[in-house]
């Protein structure tokens, strides 16, 4: 009955590597045509597209694993009890897992007992109370990628060489660091959203992490020197088409019309931070965390780098502004001496 209860997080999730995570928009049909059964069929559905593709995946995942673990010591995963719970959140914790990944775990068992109209056993006040013990234990901060400064992003840039491959990471650098974007926003793009001006290349953001409604915006990049806009040229004329994914698969010297994978964006920064002698912790974090903690560094406000990286919030951003930002800024203490 527990995967029965999955399909609400798992359906219409990728199931291949070649597939995208954008999901193609489907006209709903005329309200007089449908039938009783036509409208449950189809108030399932847009259930079902509540959450990204990536999160339902994600839950599915964190609740087979559950499942897993209740197998293996002989408990109930579906109903799960409290207590369950309880025992399962602290053993991740324990096995060396981040906060954030205890706390996804259990709002994915607790939305799979809801979605089936059951108790949710996270909702316990002792799994709260447990929840905070573990933030008092193991501390609440957490670290992310290093961010990518300028000057880091230079230095890459320098030590890559022509193909392929490397035109298109190009593409993805700039693109990925003065647009602030995420993993899944960059392998989303088309060909179609991005228009390159004189100056600039306006960017269509059809759907992200903070717009799951498709409402869509546009991120200006201003281009001077005009690096941003040649390296985008070059990359369109080697794609050889209007339409389809801008950020493609390559396979040698081919150009697949694949797009890439969430996933492959952090393999790409890695590899060629590596190539730049930057060290390996590199991920495609590091090209959002490394705009805002550059941009803050050289004094540009707060609020400007939160509206140009598409922050809901500034307690967000601060996470992306690491300390290394305040090392240039004026000492507060020394504006008063």
């Amino acid at each position: 009955m527990a995967s029965t209860q999955l399909e609400l997080w798992s359906s219409y999730a990728p199931e291949s590597a070649g597939q995208t995570l954008a999901k193609p928009r489907v006209n709903a049909p005329q309200a007089k045509t449908l039938t009783l059964q036509q409208a449950a069929a189809r108030a399932h559905f847009y259930v079902e597209h509540a959450r990204a593709a990536r999160t339902r995946t994600a839950y599915a995942q964190d609740f087979r694993a559950f499942e897993r673990w209740c197998c293996a010591n002989g408990l109930s995963a579906f109903p799960a009890s409290a207590e369950t719970l309880v025992l399962y959140l602290s053993a991740l914790v324990d096995s060396g897992k981040k906060l954030s990944t205890v706390k996804r775990a259990r709002i994915a068992i607790g939305r799979v007992h809801a979605a089936a109209c059951l108790p949710r056993p996270d909702h316990a006040e002792e799994v709260k109370e447990l929840e905070r013990g573990m933030g008092r234990v193991h501390g609440t901060k957490e670290e992310g990628a290093p961010p990518l400064l300028h000057a880091q992003l230079a230095q890459i840039l320098k030590s890559m060489r022509a193909g392929a491959r490397d035109d298109r990471d190009r593409v993805l650098l700039l693109i990925g660091f003065w647009g602030a974007f995420r993993s899944s926003e960059l392998v989303e793009l088309r060909i179609e959203d991005v228009t390159v001006e004189p100056t600039r290349l306006r960017i269509l953001v059809r759907r992200s992490k903070e717009d799951q409604l498709g409402r869509g915006e546009f991120v200006n990049i201003d281009a001077s020197p005009q690096a941003e806009l040649c390296a985008v040229r070059r990359w369109l004329e080697r794609v050889g088409q209007s339409s389809g994914p801008l950020l493609r698969q390559v396979v040698g010297r081919m150009v697949s019309e694949t797009a890439m994978q969430p996933r492959a964006v952090s393999r790409v920064v890695r590899r060629l931070a590596r190539g730049a002698a930057l060290g390996p912790n590199y991920s495609s974090h590091s090209l959002r965390a490394g705009l805002a903690t550059s941009a803050f560094a050289q004094g540009v406000s707060e609020q400007e780098i939160q509206r140009h990286g598409r922050w809901k919030d500034r307690r967000s951003l601060d996470r992306y502004i690491r300390p290394v930002a305040f090392a240039s800024r004026p000492n507060i203490v020394a504006a008063f001496r």
